[in-house]
């Protein structure tokens, strides 16, 4: 996926069980054309909406921070209360919420946040199919010519991303082209 919304939305179509890909029209016709009538609804909604509720929804926008920030907090301690009635998910919840200030405070991209999350799954199955595989062995991970690509790929863009180190290797690589 190219982008945090494509990865949900591939994610939601292997939870449903439908294999995204070319294929799709002849494996699952079905849900291509519920997809289809989603999306005019949806447009013929949004087009409803936003005739007829601009105005209010503007409104909605000048109201002051310290006025819509406790109801905001209190609809979502009541929603995470309500899914399951227990009081560690609104814990979680806090916790979740603290974690994205600090993320955010510190300038964190949302976006590969939500594609590990949505991955995460995904990435765990391959891991575990790839040990059966290799009997347990971790080696492979590390060994074979397209793992060990990637590995020195992902090894020399975290340390290109390190300002002293970047600068260093910036220097001892003779392809890169200095700034003009």
């Amino acid at each position: 996926p190219g982008s945090a919304p494509a990865a949900v939305l591939m994610a939601a179509m292997l939870i449903h069980g439908v294999k995204p890909g070319p294929m799709i029209m002849i494996e699952s016709p079905q849900f291509v054309y519920d997809v289809v009538a989603m999306m005019f609804f949806a447009t013929l909604g949004i087009l409803l909406y936003g005739l007829t509720l601009t105005q209010l929804l503007i409104k909605v926008l000048m109201v002051p921070k310290p006025i819509i920030l406790p109801i905001i907090f209190v609809l979502c301690v009541v929603g995470s209360y309500a899914i399951s009635q227990r009081l560690f998910d609104v814990w979680v919840m806090l916790g979740f919420g603290v974690l994205g200030y600090a993320l955010r405070r510190l300038q964190y991209p949302v976006a590969p946040l939500v594609l590990g999350m949505v991955l995460g799954d995904l990435m765990e199955k391959g891991f575990r199919r790839g040990l059966v595989l290799s009997d347990g062995e971790l080696t492979p991970f590390f060994t074979r010519p397209i793992s060990a690509a990637l590995w020195i790929t992902i090894v020399a863009v975290i340390a290109f991303r390190i300002p002293g180190v970047g600068s260093l290797l910036g220097r001892l690589v003779p392809w890169r082209t200095k700034p003009a």
